[in-house]
């Protein structure tokens, strides 16, 4: 039997959406089908090019190998658009399951199994880079060439990928949502360097890249504008790397009469992040548009009121069990501040709701989903 070819590539250290789908992925096959066998890329693709991670050995198990890839393959791009290279490097497997955009400009002569995560460059291209927008443009468009199967992330993402792209069969396009890595125990919680010597109160939070589509900008005016009305301030705590175009947004810290209430930390570990949701108030999730949303699936992991918005994804992801505001009234999002500052009744309301909600995204289930859908490509061989 042939092992399965993964893209981990965007597995490494700072991690974002696209990096911890996968990272679930391979995780949940090593737990719940540890015979699996597994051939983990750490680079792919002409894209996307992480030269950390290709020497990076992250997931060890009996069933998992790491293949050796020539050097002009690990050097550039160019080998990963010439076909005979390409298939020669896949020769050896079942299946190529793609987590990172880029597709090869062909069909290959094995399985491609596609991931898509947003379409957001392509409804929005303002909001990010032109190299990342190219980048990601070219690779999608090349997997609805030449992709066999595709796996969304949201049904919100199928019925977009689906739209731009309709010659696709939508048989082949099928939803499998991630789960939250915090699903398992044993983290431990261990406080922000930036909170250890503060008494830090109960906090709103928002997780997230700052980037525009993501709209922190709004919630901080939302935060002033809250904190203007109220004698009982809840501090708010931004979480997330510097993306793209949010020059501003220091300055927009700055420029806040309440800028010692507003705490900015930047990118967080595992277990930092586990103690920032477990000593949360409330997870405010502005964004504008989501493929998923992971943050908001972190969040009721840890049974956390979730405040998110009405677009794309998040409704499918929150369901009933949390409130639902237009991301861009501010209004309706100050008012869910002083909410949930001045009534415990109704972040247990929330807190309640995330509890029931958390059984949707169950990883063995979800897992088991990748699984089959591996199965049913290479004809259950594996």
């Amino acid at each position: 039997m042939k092992p399965i070819a993964l893209d981990v590539s965007q597995t490494s250290g700072n991690k974002a959406g696209c990096g911890y789908y996968a990272d679930c992925i391979v995780r949940g096959l090593l737990k719940y089908y540890p015979k699996l066998s597994l051939s983990l890329f750490t680079t792919w693709g002409a894209f996307y090019r992480d030269p950390i991670n290709i020497f990076k050995r992250t997931y060890s198990s009996e069933s998992i190998s790491y293949p050796l890839l020539p050097l002009r393959f690990l050097k550039n791009s160019t080998p990963w658009c010439t076909k005979d290279e390409l298939d020669e490097v896949l020769r050896d497997y079942s299946l190529i399951h793609i987590n990172n955009f880029w597709h090869p400009p062909f069909k290959l002569h094995i399985p491609s199994l596609y991931t898509l995560y947003d379409l957001s460059f392509v409804q929005c291209p303002e909001w990010t880079t032109e190299a990342n927008r190219i980048g990601c443009l070219e690779g999608m468009i090349n997997g609805a060439l030449y992709a066999d199967y595709f796996l969304a992330i949201s049904e919100s993402t199928k019925h977009c990928f689906l739209r731009f792209f309709p010659f696709v069969n939508p048989e082949k396009v099928r939803v499998i949502y991630p789960y939250s890595r915090f699903s398992d125990n044993g983290y431990k919680l261990t406080p922000p360097d930036a909170l250890l010597n503060m008494n830090t109160p109960p906090f709103f939070l928002c997780v997230g890249t700052v980037e525009p589509r993501k709209n922190q900008s709004l919630l901080l005016e939302a935060y002033n504008r809250y904190r203007s009305l109220t004698n009982q301030p809840v501090p708010i705590v931004f979480v997330g790397k510097y993306g793209w175009l949010m020059n501003d947004f220091d300055k927009q810290r700055c420029r806040s009469p309440y800028y010692n209430e507003i705490i900015f930390l930047d990118y967080v570990n595992d277990c930092q992040l586990a103690w920032l949701y477990s000593h949360c108030l409330a997870c405010f999730y502005p964004s504008l548009y989501e493929g998923f949303g992971l943050p908001i699936l972190e969040a009721i992991t840890f049974g956390k009121p979730i405040i998110c918005s009405n677009t794309t994804s998040m409704p499918e992801i929150v369901g009933k069990y949390g409130a639902i505001l237009d991301p861009t009234d501010v209004n309706s999002w100050s008012a869910q501040m002083e909410s949930m500052a001045s009534s415990k009744k109704n972040v247990d309301e929330l807190s309640d709701n995330s509890h029931r909600r958390q059984s949707a995204f169950n990883p063995s289930l979800l897992t088991k989903s990748v699984h089959d859908l591996y199965l049913e490509i290479v004809g259950n061989t594996i």
